[in-house]
């Protein structure tokens, strides 16, 4: 079971989003039996250097908007399970 919050906001422009504020936690069962919990809280979308730099010029430019959410919820949803599978190791 995971439970995810995520706070999109609009930057000072109020045109664009800014980076998305996320928290989650994750338990791990089997048979019911709790075997791990995890979990991060307020965290923001880090792409890469180059990336980033280039993700915080749109927001920066009022360009960064609804449809790029779809690229923040599917990093978010890649270090969440990235985080999983790790939990094993």
């Amino acid at each position: 079971m995971c439970l995810l919050t995520m706070k999109d906001g609009f930057n000072w422009g109020g045109k664009a989003l800014n980076k998305p504020e996320v928290s989650f936690t994750a338990k791990v069962t089997k048979n019911g039996q709790l075997l791990a919990s995890f979990g991060e809280s307020k965290f923001t979308t880090k792409y890469g250097s180059f990336k980033d730099i280039a993700v915080n010029a749109q927001i920066a430019a009022f360009k960064w908007g609804a449809e790029d959410e779809p690229k923040d919820i599917e990093l978010i949803s890649k270090t969440i399970v990235d985080d999983v599978y790790n939990v094993g190791k």
